[in-house]
């Protein structure tokens, strides 16, 4: 197994994103007001997202959109911030990524908090997803390849989308050679290595409170390992890595 740096620089994450998808005994309505109630102390007010547009009866019944948040929050203290729906909770650290070490806490504080007010009754996935930025001159050395007629295929647009079983977990790995950036004032083309790390529970499984932590461990401990896998040794050189 390839040693796995402690710390690369630059930081190659621009987002990450604990998403955890559920049912509840509660009224569709009332989930963001109770959910709300627990956490306001320590968010600003929330923001109603583009979503509540839509009449319910189409957010609900479009399975596009019965996973969308429909109000978000941020917080006082971290750069991070939370999307409440009616099925979801996401936890999202877009920019400056704080580090597994303060994300990990953070998303359990919430959720512990959630424990006894019925608004996860039935849990369906909790997905673990890291965006990375990267230069487009690491494309060429990823460990990834895809051949036609016998040549690497290196164009300049090229986007690979595969679906790793690694053992609990379902690991969507898309990488985009000729992403667009567009968090600078100038759009920014680049490499983008994205891994969304899913774990599916079983239908009516309620045990979600006494998993969960564990389930975000081996996820997160199992997407890195993927990411790091891709990456070369000769990639890896260029990221000032610690060990």
């Amino acid at each position: 197994m390839k040693r796995e740096p402690k710390k690369i620089t630059p930081d190659p994450i621009i987002e990450a994103v604990v998403e955890v998808r559920f049912s509840s005994k509660l009224p569709r309505d009332a989930v963001f007001g109770i959910v709300y109630s627990a956490l306001k102390d320590d968010f600003n007010p929330p923001k109603n997202l583009p979503i509540l547009q839509l009449p319910d009866a189409v957010r609900s019944q479009d399975p596009n959109l019965k996973y969308q948040g429909h109000y978000s929050l941020s917080s006082k203290k971290l750069s991070v911030m939370i999307s409440i729906g009616p099925q979801v909770i996401s936890f999202i650290n877009s920019g400056s990524y704080i580090g597994w070490n303060l994300f990990f806490p953070f998303i359990c504080d919430i959720l512990d908090k959630l424990e006894n007010l019925d608004v996860i009754s039935n849990p369906e996935r909790i997905g673990i997803r890291y965006l990375n930025k990267l230069q487009k001159a690491h494309f060429e050395k990823i460990a990834i390849s895809v051949n036609y007629d016998n040549q690497r295929i290196l164009n300049e647009k090229t986007h690979i989308r595969t679906e790793i079983k690694k053992n609990q977990f379902i690991q969507v790995v898309n990488i985009d050679n000729n992403a667009v950036l567009n968090t600078s004032p100038k759009k920014e083309s680049i490499l983008l290595v994205d891994i969304d790390c899913v774990f599916n529970f079983q239908p009516q499984n309620t045990s979600f409170f006494s998993k969960y932590k564990k389930i975000l461990t081996d996820g997160h401990n199992s997407e890195k390992e993927t990411f790091f896998s891709i990456m070369t040794e000769e990639i890896i050189g260029t990221l000032n890595p610690e060990y």
